[in-house]
């Protein structure tokens, strides 16, 4: 949340300013500087608003273009969706907004007020709060505290009096019945439901909602599309950036969708839904190969070779983060030198996958096997030590260090002077555009390059499985091309691929199986080409009906026939 400064933690400063507030306040009773209203709502109502405009937002990270030449204007009152794939640009246009982050150009305003360039807790203090995806309350101060440091931290001296008072955000937030819970104690539900909380005890009038969301299922997730309601009634503005469709379907009154850092769509959550360019950006068929065109065709008994020589087992794992459950009992096996694609929208638990096998997310139950030996607690290094390397998500270089020097970071422990030397002459030899960069620092490279570089790196462990997460994140369609041609060249050299993509068309195009996860349990495991049928895709992606190759040959093989069950 915007309202704290990087990396301030609940230490004796936290405790004296609940305890400034107690006493400002009288005999603790959760009220920060003003009787108590009357009706809740009427508290939250007549909030004053002004409209938020974004002129030609630019943001680079080195050699990353994140946004690029953005301009939207937010109404007061109004509650704007943005959506787009991983990597699109959403979540850095929103700490633009809250000045976590400052603009390469363009400016933002708030009414007559830029606000580009100004600290967090300043934009704050203009009437603009985040609500992150992972709330991090203070664990050992209790809910009513938590709200209480949010709203005397941020009041500015020789403001008007408050609105609303902690116990009305309470009773909004639906918390006023674990209002001495210490924070670390709530469950999942809670934890959002504080969050917003803590924004709206800052007297934000524009609330930026990144993925609030996020882990909720059934019940608690109208609990939140319901919490967020009531917020917009009380005539604040809103952006919201959420991958769960229906918080956008019922929420907001208009969309716009990013895509490689521009905004390429806009229109209400339909018009946008039924949008060819949406579909492509989400579906990844920019530019849709055939399957089988660049690869091994599907073998008839594949399952039954993986089965009998399996490099990789994952079985039944769960994993997650705090209560948030992000793998629900999955299996998924990978044999030698195979290609299996992992696939589903954003927030599907891909990447957390890839986390659990490497070894960076611990899994909660289930097991892993690799060549049949159980690796389910080995730590992550001895895991890369038995040959599995990971290429993460947002490729995680080594900016201030060159590329050579990032390279041989890679190379593996044990290696001798001579093997290193060996091995990255097989590396630049895969990628060519890496050997003249040599002496360059990785931070100054393109996208593309450090893509190559992110798995140049990864290769020189000289692994058995390579794990690829999200290889064609804010890629241009060409270098995608030439680095999943380049996979070829690995797949040949006897490595194992598993891809986490959400580019469906390029990653069945090399794969000889493939997986579908939603909300973070497998709904298709199987041959990839059923997946080119879009409307079994759209189903396996968005509605988590189970299928398996089996009960598509039960089908007669048509992914149509198989009952959906919705």
């Amino acid at each position: 949340m915007s309202a704290f400064a990087p990396g301030e933690s609940p230490g004796s400063s936290i405790a004296t300013a609940v305890a400034d507030a107690r006493v400002e306040d009288g005999a603790g009773d959760g009220i920060v500087d003003v009787p108590r209203t009357g009706a809740l709502l009427a508290a939250f109502e007549a909030v004053e608003s002004s409209p938020l405009v974004l002129e030609h937002i630019t943001k680079r990270f080195g050699g990353v273009l994140a946004n690029d030449d953005i301009s939207l204007r937010v109404e007061p009152g109004e509650a704007l969706g943005i959506i787009g794939p991983n990597g699109a640009g959403k979540s850095t246009l929103l700490r633009l907004i809250s000045g976590l982050h400052a603009p390469s150009a363009g400016t933002i305003t708030l009414g007559a007020t830029r606000i580009d360039g100004l600290r967090p807790d300043v934009v704050n203090r203009h009437g603009i709060g985040l609500a992150n995806q992972i709330p991090k309350p203070f664990p050992a101060l209790s809910v009513a505290e938590n709200v209480q440091v949010a709203a005397t931290s941020h009041r500015r001296k020789g403001a008007t009096r408050a609105r609303v008072t902690v116990d009305d955000v309470l009773e909004l937030c639906q918390l006023g019945t674990r209002a001495k819970a210490r924070a670390g104690s709530l469950g999942l539900l809670d934890l959002k439901r504080l969050e917003l909380a803590r924004v709206l005890a800052t007297g934000a009038r524009v609330l930026l909602l990144d993925e609030v969301a996020a882990g909720l299922v059934g019940d608690e997730l109208t609990a939140a599309i319901q919490l967020v309601h009531s917020i917009h009634r009380s005539g604040r503005s809103m952006i919201i950036v959420e991958h769960v469709q229906r918080v956008i379907q019922e929420i907001v009154s208009r969309v716009v969708v990013l895509d490689w850092g521009k905004l390429i769509a806009e229109g209400t959550p339909a018009a946008v839904a039924a949008d060819e360019r949406v579909r492509d950006v989400y579906l990844g068929r920019r530019a849709q190969r055939e399957v089988g065109s660049v690869s091994s065709p599907h073998s008839e008994n594949a399952d039954d070779k993986v089965r009998s020589s399996a490099l990789l087992e994952v079985q039944g794992v769960c994993a997650g983060y705090g209560s948030l459950i992000a793998l629900d009992h999955v299996d998924l096996r990978i044999g030698e030198s195979e290609v299996v694609s992992v696939l589903g929208a954003n927030g599907a638990g891909k990447s957390t996958l890839a986390k659990v096998v490497s070894g960076h997310v611990p899994a909660r139950s289930g097991r892993l096997l690799w060549r049949a030996h159980e690796v389910t607690v080995l730590p992550t290094y001895k895991r890369a030590r038995l040959g599995i390397a990971h290429s993460p998500e947002g490729r995680r270089i080594f900016p201030d260090h060159t590329v050579c020097e990032n390279l041989l970071l890679g190379a593996a422990h044990s290696a001798s002077r001579a093997r290193r030397t060996e091995r990255l002459e097989w590396v630049l030899g895969v990628f060519p555009a890496l050997r003249t960069l040599g002496a360059r620092r990785a931070g100054l490279l393109s996208g593309g390059e450090q893509q190559m570089l992110a798995i140049g790196r990864a290769l020189m462990a000289e692994p058995s499985l390579l794990i690829c997460d999200e290889l064609s994140l804010g890629l241009a369609p060409t270098i995608v091309d030439t680095l999943y041609d380049t996979l070829l060249e690995v797949r040949a050299s006897g490595i194992a691929l598993l891809l986490i993509e959400q580019n469906t068309s390029r990653s069945l195009a090399v794969s000889d199986r493939a997986y579908v996860l939603h909300r973070g349990r497998v709904t298709y495991a199987g041959a990839p080409e059923p997946l080119l049928d879009e409307t079994f895709l759209v189903q396996r992606y968005f509605h988590g009906e189970i299928q398996s190759q089996r009960d598509l040959d039960e089908a007669g093989g048509d992914p149509r026939g198989v009952p959906t069950g919705e």
